[in-house]
């Protein structure tokens, strides 16, 4: 029998069907044998009364009815059996589809967890583990991307064919949806036993697969939960394995983690969060608020930035925090509308002529082919001049789909908005292709105008920095100014836009006014 018609013969159902067909058999047997010893024990000769019956009464043409009977008898035997094996053949079916993944033929989720029940309910009795491996793949969006979804297709195929290699017969491989499969593992007595299988699928990543004549590589994260140490139930079992394959991505992928409770309760924070960041605009949880960016020359404020932040049942929720969930499940462009809307809204009647307001954008909200639609309409419906508008993103951006990048970014300067690249000198973007881009200012990370140990090559980085953006007749603005001296150093290297705590922490709306100024910390040497 294959593992997939043994599987199927396994589940409880066709379980349930055969002790039933075999009850009802054991009862048709029972009740022919009662009749057959009843026929003997009573004398009764059937047969030979049946005769006599039909000799005394020949104008009734008996004998003639009965072999019809039997003839009936005859086809309804031949045409029951062809019906029989109709039914089981169309049950075969409904059971694969009902069960069976129709790409790569494995079991579905409805067949794993039931595979899982039985595993548990074994388990239980002998008192052993079971082992629940979660796999994801690191890299399937970028092979989908280049190589179009049936070459996707056909690789998650090839891959449940080689993880159903790497497994005993009696082990489980489904795939649950997506790039996403679980491996059943009976562990016995040691979690150690489980470690060679675990190594065989890593292993197994280092071996290519040809997708349109071209040798492709795929790296899967895996995230492993026990049975009973991690959960009881096989829902449970599947959320823990879950939530360890999760934080196996986040520290550095193509690996295994074994569940722990400090996972558990970080990532059952995380989705709680996620809950909460979902009805957090129509909530009003989401706020804006502004720091002040500085002209030292001209001892001035000559823009703002505004920044998101987000109040949730009364704790503040770091904003590194909540962008990065919001990108995970797709919310970051309606925060990222939501925010410059509101921000052009908010400083509208603010901002002189010749004031910048800066908003941050992520790498995903550039990426979209309606993100410059947005902007027209935004501008349309608050009125803001296009000028007064500054986007910030990350340099990292331009090793992402650099055409649709470029593009989206030249429609928004032909807008007459300013791009500005935040973080500068932190990503690993090439100067060939920033060059191409149509930038107008860079922002110099925090982490550069830091003192510490490191104090005399940030000086030397930051005037790199800024020789280079003279070179590229690009403005420069830093960010993090925390003092004096790091104050009297970047205007000694000839930087003098900045923003930071030194000037202004970011305030509300409320706390601009027609002198916005009175924001600044008083007696600063550029503001006597």
């Amino acid at each position: 029998m294959s593992r997939k018609n043994k599987a199927m013969a396994q589940t409880s159902t066709s379980k349930r069907l055969r002790k039933s067909a075999r009850v009802d058999i054991l009862a048709a047997v029972l009740l022919v044998s009662i009749l057959t010893s009843a026929t003997i024990l009573l004398e009764i000769d059937l047969l030979e009364e049946l005769y006599t019956f039909t000799r005394l009464h020949e104008s009734w043409e008996i004998d003639e009815i009965f072999m019809g009977v039997v003839w009936i008898s005859i086809v309804s035997i031949i045409y029951g059996a062809r019906r029989l094996s109709d039914i089981k053949t169309l049950n075969q079916e409904i059971v694969a589809n009902a069960y069976y993944d129709p790409l790569t033929e494995l079991p579905n989720r409805i067949l794993a967890i039931d595979r899982l029940k039985q595993l548990l309910a074994g388990a239980k009795r002998q008192n052993q583990t079971i082992a629940v491996l979660f796999l994801d793949f690191d890299n399937f969006k970028t092979i989908n991307d280049n190589y179009g979804h049936a070459n996707g297709d056909l690789l998650i195929k090839k891959v449940g064919e080689r993880l159903s290699k790497k497994i005993r017969q009696e082990e489980t491989v489904a795939r649950l949806g997506g790039d996403e499969f679980v491996i059943l593992l009976h562990s016995g007595d040691s979690t150690c036993a489980i470690l060679p299988t675990v190594h065989r699928i890593l292993e197994s990543q280092s071996e290519p697969y040809t997708l349109a004549n071209t040798e492709v590589t795929v790296n899967f994260s895996i995230g492993i939960a026990l049975y009973p140490k991690d959960a009881q139930s096989p829902e449970d079992l599947l959320k823990a394995a879950d939530m360890a394959m999760y934080q196996s991505k986040k520290q550095g992928k193509s690996q295994f983690l074994f569940y722990s409770e400090d996972i558990g309760s970080r990532l059952s924070e995380r989705y709680t969060l996620e809950r909460g960041l979902k009805k957090a605009i129509d909530r009003q949880e989401l706020y804006l608020v502004y720091q002040p960016q500085i002209d030292i020359q001209q001892n001035r404020i000559c823009g703002y930035e505004a920044l998101c932040r987000w109040n949730h049942n009364g704790r503040e929720i770091p904003p590194e925090v909540f962008i990065e969930i919001a990108e995970d499940i797709g919310l970051i462009n309606k925060i990222g509308c939501w925010v410059i809307h509101s921000a052009m809204t908010d400083m509208n009647h603010l901002l002189d002529k010749d004031m910048i307001l800066a908003v941050n954008i992520s790498p995903k909200q550039i990426l979209r082919n309606d993100f410059v639609t947005d902007i027209k309409e935004m501008l349309k419906e608050t009125g803001f001049p296009p000028s007064s508008l500054e986007l910030e993103l990350t340099e990292t951006i331009v090793s992402r789909d650099f055409s649709i990048c470029s593009n989206n970014l030249f429609q928004l300067r032909q807008l007459g908005i300013s791009i500005a690249l935040d973080d500068f000198g932190t990503g690993y973007s090439s100067l060939s292709r920033l060059k191409d881009l149509p930038v107008n200012r860079i922002k110099i990370d925090r982490s550069f105008i830091s003192g510490g140990d490191s104090y005399g090559i940030n000086m030397k980085i930051v005037k790199t920095i800024l020789s280079l953006a003279e070179i590229m007749n690009l403005s420069v603005i830093a960010e993090g100014v925390e003092n004096t001296k790091q104050l009297e150093m970047l205007e000694k290297l000839g930087c003098y836009h900045m923003q930071g705590y030194l000037f202004s922490a970011p305030v509300r709306l409320e706390q601009l006014n027609s002198k916005p100024e009175k924001l600044l910390v008083n007696h600063l040497p550029f503001m006597e």
